[in-house]
C-alpha cells in the first residue's frame, strides 16, 4: 500500500521541467523578452530571424522550450549558411523571462568548385572503361548568401565532354512575411558526343570528331513559397530547344525524329522536410511530391512529349544515441513515355540511385525503389581546429564517423522502346535486390563522403563504389 499511495502522489504533481540550471513547473509560462545575434558578419539579422520559431513577446509553456530552440537550431542548420550554431538561454526567474542568445560562425559564401565529371554521370561507371573524352571539367562559382539576404546566384561552366555555361539566380523572400521567392535560370551547351541509347545495361555513345551532335539551349523561372517553417512549394516554367545532327536520327529514330525541338515544361515540387539536417539527416523525416509536365502544345510543333509522377518518402529514427535507422521509398510513374523522344528515365543514374546498380542503366516506365539502413556512429561528431588557418571559417572543423549496413530492393516496369540498340541479358525479374555495407565521413561545408562494397543480386555481381552525398 505505501508504493502505491507513493504511485498515485508521483503521477498527480507537476512535473518540474529544467531550462538551464532552473527548475520550473509544467504550468509556468515563459515570456520571450530578448534575442541576441553575433557572429553574422555578412547574414542579415532577418534572415535569422525567420528561421526561429518564437519572436520577442512569444510566451511558450517551460516543457515546449526546449523543444521549440530544438527546431530552431535545425532550421538555421539546414540554411547551410552556417558551420556552427550555438542557442544560450538566460532565464530571469522571478519574471519568467527568457533571453536568447544566437552564436553563429559563418561559412564562406563565395566559394570556387572544381570538379571532374563523367559523361556516366558518376565515376564508378566511367572507372570500367576510363575513357578520357567522357571527362569534363566544372568549375563553378557560388555565392550562397548574395547580399547576406540568403539569395543564391551559381554562374558553372564545363569543358571537356560536357561543354556548357549556365547561370542561376534564386531570391528567398520578396515579400514582406517572408514566404514567397523568386528563381531564374539559363544555360546553353554544345557536344561532339552524346548518348544514343543502352547497350548491354551501359549508356551507347555517339560521337562525331567535326561537328557538334547536339547543342541545347533553356531557360526558365520560378516561384518559391514557404508558408511553414518545413513545408516549400516550387513552381518552374522552362523553354527548351535542342538541335541535332542528321546521324542522329539515323542511328535511333526513336530518341527523336526531328532535327530540331523545341518544348515548353511546367515542374512543380511539394516538399515538408522535418530532417534534423539535410545534409547527414539522422532524425525526422522528409517527403516531396514532382509532377512535371514535358510538352503543352502551345509552340510551333510542340506535343504532350510526357507527364511524369515522382515522390520521396523518407525516415530517420534515433534507437539510441549512437545507433540510427533510415529508410526511404523513391517512386517513379511517366505517362507517354513510349512515344517520348529523347527523354527518359534509368534505374542507376543519379536520380535514381539503387546501391550496387552504379554500373547498370536499365531503362523504364515505372520504378519504385525501397532503401534501407542501419548504422553505427563509430566515431561521435568531433571539433578541432586547423592550427595553420587563421579564421574560423575554415579552421574550425567537424567530422563524425558512421559504419552502415544497408537493403535496397526496387520494381521496375522496363522501357525497351526508346532503345532499339539494347543487346541485353534477359533480367530475372522485374524485382532487384542489393545490399552491402560502407562507411560514412561527414563533415563541414556539408560534405559527405560514402565509401560502399555492395552486391548486386540481379546480375550476381560485387562491387566497391564511392558517392560524394548522403543515400537517404
Amino acid at each position: 500500500m505505501p508504493f502505491i499511495l507513493l504511485f498515485l502522489a508521483l503521477i498527480n504533481t507537476p512535473f518540474a521541467y529544467g531550462i538551464g540550471e532552473v527548475q520550473f513547473s509544467e504550468n509556468d509560462s515563459i515570456r520571450i523578452s530578448e534575442i541576441a545575434i553575433s557572429g553574422n558578419r555578412r547574414t542579415q539579422n532577418q534572415i535569422i530571424l525567420r528561421e526561429l520559431e518564437f519572436n520577442v513577446g512569444d510566451s511558450f509553456l517551460a516543457s515546449d522550450i526546449e523543444i521549440i530552440l530544438k527546431k530552431s537550431r535545425e532550421n538555421l542548420i539546414n540554411t547551410s549558411l552556417f558551420n556552427f550554431i550555438d542557442i544560450v538561454k538566460d532565464v530571469d526567474t522571478s519574471s519568467l523571462m527568457l533571453k536568447i542568445q544566437v552564436n553563429l560562425i559563418e561559412r564562406w559564401y563565395i566559394l570556387p568548385y572544381f570538379a571532374i565529371k563523367s559523361a556516366e554521370e558518376n565515376i564508378n561507371s566511367w572507372w570500367g572503361q576510363k575513357n578520357i573524352e567522357h571527362l569534363s571539367l566544372a568549375m563553378t562559382v557560388v555565392d550562397n548568401n548574395f547580399r547576406g539576404m540568403r539569395e543564391e546566384l551559381i554562374l558553372k561552366t564545363n569543358i571537356g565532354y560536357d561543354r556548357s555555361l549556365g547561370l542561376t539566380y534564386s531570391i528567398p523572400y520578396v515579400n514582406k512575411q517572408k514566404t514567397l521567392g523568386v528563381m531564374i535560370n539559363t544555360e546553353y551547351g554544345a557536344y561532339k558526343e552524346m548518348i544514343l541509347g543502352i547497350e548491354d545495361y551501359a549508356y551507347c555513345f555517339f560521337r562525331s570528331p567535326e561537328n557538334l551532335v547536339l547543342t541545347k539551349y533553356s531557360a526558365g523561372a520560378g516561384i518559391l513559397w514557404r508558408p511553414l517553417f518545413r513545408t516549400t512549394q516550387q513552381l518552374n516554367l522552362e523553354y527548351h530547344n535542342a538541335s541535332f545532327l542528321d546521324e542522329v536520327l539515323d542511328l535511333n529514330p526513336n530518341l527523336v525524329s526531328t532535327r530540331k525541338i523545341s518544348y515548353l515544361r511546367i515542374y512543380s515540387k511539394l516538399k515538408i522536410d522535418h530532417r534534423n539536417n539535410k545534409a547527414y539527416p539522422t532524425e525526422g523525416s522528409y517527403v516531396d511530391l514532382i509532377i512535371t509536365q514535358t510538352g503543352l502544345g502551345l509552340l510551333s510543333g510542340e506535343k504532350n512529349m510526357q507527364s511524369s509522377f515522382e515522390t520521396n518518402v523518407r525516415f530517420y529514427q534515433a534507437i539510441s544515441k549512437r545507433l540510427f535507422w533510415a529508410s526511404g521509398m523513391h517512386g517513379v510513374i511517366a505517362k507517354n513515355a513510349s512515344k517520348t523522344e529523347y527523354f527518359g528515365q534509368e534505374i542507376g543514374n543519379y536520380n535514381n540511385e539503387m546501391r550496387a546498380f552504379e554500373n547498370y542503366r536499365i531503362p523504364f516506365t515505372e520504378a519504385f525503389i525501397s532503401k534501407n539502413n542501419f548504422k553505427i556512429q563509430v566515431i561521435p561528431k568531433k571539433v578541432k581546429k586547423i592550427p595553420f588557418l587563421k579564421t574560423e571559417t575554415f579552421s574550425l572543423i567537424h567530422y563524425a564517423v558512421y559504419l552502415n549496413a544497408f537493403f535496397d530492393l526496387a520494381y521496375v516496369k522496363p522501357d525497351w522502346q526508346r532503345n532499339p540498340l539494347l543487346n541485353r541479358r534477359a533480367l530475372k525479374s522485374n524485382f532487384f535486390y542489393s545490399s552491402g555495407v560502407g562507411l560514412d565521413v561527414v563533415t563541414y561545408y556539408d560534405m559527405v563522403f560514402r565509401f560502399e562494397c555492395s552486391r548486386n543480386f540481379e546480375f550476381n555481381s560485387w562491387g566497391f563504389f564511392v558517392h560524394l552525398r548522403t543515400s537517404i
